[in-house]
């Protein structure tokens, strides 16, 4: 059986600091970091070794009735809490069921295993809701929380769980991991676009992120010369507030990098996030001081984080596609 970190070894890290008192496993944990690192699928392989019967180290034995049932999907001790519906909060009336499971005595294993992800999505009520069971846990419950932008976690949600940070790993390691898996263009922006994390990356390519960037590139090309930023920013929020940000992101970084590599006259390789499209960074840096990138860069940055709120997704991109527009036209 392909271990967890086999197939995904940058969290090696993670697994090591969980699995390394398995007995004295806290009853709350807090998994934090971007999408697109396989929190989830580690929290997965976590729940399935804490329930196995007769584990081999930090390798679930994969025989006991236990294990059957993991792999049967359908593990009576096993709950996973999302929304009910994409786009969704996770409601009190789920938290409350799951308060409701945590009295009820294991069925087959030594505990119960919850977990709730992404639990930043809880509304406050239900929040307010699973304090109670983090004040007072269940004997034997463990209850792991997945949480892309802990953040918008309740100050006493965070204080009452033992957090597990991932990282994402090196742009080798995550290049080497994407050709492993069969990408072979497009890779430098996927990454760049997804902040380093390899599945982010994958699933961006396999989305058809390449042509999606190409249009990107275009859209931008238009505004220097009379293009509408509001038609604009519509098919950008079509194509993923999210994607089209991050990669404007990486693409301002990557004019920034041209304009200072330009200012310091040395010949030194530049690591560039869109290494295909040099001769569209290039002719914008010469067109734009670097003071106006980085500003600009800063409210892409802002933007990216306010695509966390409530904020209107279109308005957000135009705004930033009129600022575009009078830096550069």
């Amino acid at each position: 059986m392909t271990s967890i970190t086999q197939s995904l070894p940058w969290l090696n890290d993670s697994w090591t600091k969980l699995t390394r008192q398995l007995e004295r496993t806290p009853h709350a944990l807090l998994f934090t970091g971007q999408p697109g690192l396989g929190k989830n699928r580690l929290a997965i392989e976590f729940a399935h070794l804490l329930l196995c019967m007769n584990p081999d180290g930090d390798t679930p034995c994969g025989s006991c009735k236990s294990c059957q049932l993991f792999a049967a999907t359908n593990h009576p001790d096993m709950k996973v809490v999302t929304p009910l519906e994409q786009g969704k909060s996770i409601g009190i009336d789920q938290i409350r069921e799951l308060n409701r499971y945590l009295t009820l005595t294991p069925h087959t294993s030594a505990r119960k295993v919850v977990l709730i992800s992404p639990a930043e999505e809880m509304t406050t009520a239900a929040a307010n809701s699973l304090l109670k069971q983090l004040e007072e846990p269940p004997l034997g419950s463990v209850l792991i929380l997945i949480s892309h932008h802990p953040h918008r976690l309740p100050a006493t949600i965070r204080s009452r769980c033992a957090r597990i940070d991932f990282r994402a790993p090196g742009p080798e390691e995550a290049t080497q991991w994407l050709a492993e898996h069969g990408a072979t263009t497009g890779v430098t922006a996927a990454l760049a676009a997804s902040g380093n994390a390899p599945l982010a990356a994958q699933a961006l390519l396999e989305q058809g992120f390449v042509e999606e960037r190409d249009k990107f590139l275009i859209d931008l090309l238009s505004l220097t010369r009379d293009g509408n930023p509001i038609s604009c920013a519509e098919r950008w929020q079509k194509s993923g507030s999210e994607t089209a940000l991050a990669w404007l992101q990486g693409f301002l970084l990557d004019v920034l990098k041209a304009s200072l590599h330009a200012a310091s006259n040395k010949g030194e390789p530049v690591d560039w996030s869109n290494p295909d499209a040099l001769n569209a960074i290039q002719t914008i840096a010469a067109q734009v001081p670097a003071k106006q990138t980085a500003e600009l860069l800063e409210v892409v940055n802002e933007g990216r984080r306010l695509l966390t709120t409530q904020i209107d997704e279109r308005l957000l991109i135009e705004d930033i596609l009129i600022r575009w527009n009078r830096v550069v036209a």
